[in-house]
C-alpha cells in the first residue's frame, strides 16, 4: 500500500512540475522577447506594437489628449501624465511629459506649467520643431517605453514633433472629406447637441464600405434648431477617422455666435451649416495664437464680430464662478492686437472706437 501511495505521490509531483514548466515557458519567452526586442529604425509603430519594446526607445504617433484626471508630480522631476490616443485603432498609451517651472515659454519638448484651476487654453507643449501642441494636436513622440501589466507609458521624452495628420497603416489611404461634404454626400449621419458655451457633442454614424478621414475645420458653424438658442462655431479643428459600422462620439471646442441668445443645453439639437461664414470671423479663429487666448477673451472677440457691441458695457456677461465677467480695458487691448494680427479692420467694430 505504501509503495502504491508513494508512486501516486511521485506521479502527482511530476504532473505538477510539467504543468509549471508549461505555464512558465510562454512567460519566459515573452519576457525574453521584451528584453531583447529592438524597434527597427524608421519603422512606423502602432501604439499597441510600441508596448512590446520594454525599456527601448520607440517613436509613435497619435492625438494628444488632455484628460479630466490629469496627474502631475509635486516635486522634481516635475512631470504630467497625458494620453496619446490612436483615433483609428482606438488604442492609447500614457506620456510622462516634463513640465517647465520657469517664466515665459518652456524649452523644447516641455509643457507649460498648469495653474491650479485651468482650461484647455492653458495647456500647451513646445515641440522640437518650435511649434505648440495642445489638446487634440497630432504629434509624434520619441521616448522610452515601459509598462506595468496592460498600462503602457512612454517617458524619458527625447523629441515631440507636430504632425498635420496621422499615417495609418491599413494598405489604402482613407478618402478625405470635410464634415459638411461627408454629410451632404451621405457618408455619415450626424447627431449634434449642445453642451454649454464652449463645447458641443457630435455623434457620427457612418454609411460607408471603406475607411474615411473626416476633417472638422475651424470656423465650421452649427445652427441651432431651437428658436432663441445661440448658433455655435468651431474654434479648434479636428480630424476623425471613420471605419464601416463603427459609430463614434466626440466633444468639439466651440464658441457661441449670437451674444443675446440663450446658452445651448443638452436638449438643443444642431445641424451643420453649408453656408460660408463671416470672413472676419474665419480670419480671427484661424489666426496664429488665437487658440491660446483665455477662453473668455476668445468668446468676447467672437461676439465682437458677430454682434458688434457698442462698448464694454454692451457685452453679455460670462459667468465665472460666482460672478459675471465683461470685457475690461486689458481684454480689449488683447482683442485689438489679435484682430490686427489676423488682418481684420478694427475700425469696423465699435468697441475699438468708443
Amino acid at each position: 500500500m505504501k509503495k502504491v501511495l508513494r508512486k501516486i505521490f511521485s506521479v502527482l509531483i511530476l504532473i505538477g512540475v510539467v504543468a509549471c514548466i508549461a505555464f512558465s515557458i510562454p512567460n519566459i519567452i515573452k519576457m525574453a522577447k521584451e528584453l531583447s526586442a529592438t524597434p527597427v529604425p524608421g519603422e512606423e509603430l502602432t501604439l499597441a506594437a510600441a508596448c512590446e519594446f520594454y525599456g527601448k526607445v520607440v517613436e509613435v504617433e497619435g492625438r494628444l489628449e488632455l484628460t479630466n484626471n490629469i496627474t502631475c508630480s509635486g516635486e522634481e522631476p516635475y512631470t504630467c501624465r497625458l494620453e496619446l490616443f490612436d483615433p483609428y485603432w482606438k488604442t492609447s498609451v500614457f506620456l510622462t511629459i516634463p513640465v517647465y517651472q520657469g517664466e515665459g515659454d518652456p524649452p523644447a519638448n516641455h509643457m507649460a506649467k498648469l495653474p491650479e484651476s485651468f482650461t484647455n487654453s492653458d495647456f500647451y507643449i513646445r515641440t522640437a520643431d518650435n511649434l505648440y501642441a495642445r489638446d487634440g494636436s497630432f504629434i509624434s513622440v520619441r521616448g522610452t517605453e515601459s509598462h506595468s501589466g496592460s498600462t503602457c507609458t512612454i517617458s524619458g521624452i527625447e523629441a515631440i514633433n507636430m504632425l498635420d495628420h496621422l499615417v495609418i497603416d491599413v494598405g489604402v489611404d482613407p478618402a478625405s472629406l470635410t464634415l459638411q461634404e461627408a454629410i451632404t454626400e451621405g457618408v455619415v449621419v450626424a447627431t449634434i447637441s449642445g453642451n454649454g458655451l464652449s463645447q458641443i457633442n457630435l455623434s457620427l454614424k457612418p454609411n460607408i464600405d471603406v475607411n474615411y478621414e473626416i476633417e472638422i475645420l475651424p470656423g465650421t458653424m452649427f445652427i441651432s434648431a431651437t428658436e432663441g438658442v445661440q448658433n455655435m462655431v468651431v474654434r479648434q479643428g479636428q480630424i476623425v477617422y471613420l471605419k464601416p459600422e463603427m459609430e463614434i462620439s466626440l466633444e468639439l471646442e466651440v464658441s457661441c455666435a449670437n451674444m443675446t441668445l440663450k446658452e445651448p443645453s443638452y436638449a438643443d439639437a444642431f445641424s451643420v451649416s453649408t453656408e460660408p461664414i463671416n470672413e472676419d470671423l474665419l480670419r480671427l479663429i484661424r489666426s496664429e495664437n488665437f487658440s491660446y487666448l483665455d477662453l473668455t477673451i476668445q468668446q468676447f472677440a467672437i461676439w465682437t464680430i458677430t454682434d458688434n457691441p457698442y462698448d464694454t458695457n454692451s457685452y453679455t456677461g460670462i459667468t465665472i464662478g460666482n460672478y459675471k465677467e465683461t470685457p475690461n480695458e486689458l481684454m480689449i487691448k488683447v482683442m485689438r492686437g489679435q484682430f490686427e494680427q489676423a488682418g481684420i479692420d478694427t475700425t469696423k467694430y465699435s468697441v475699438f472706437n468708443n
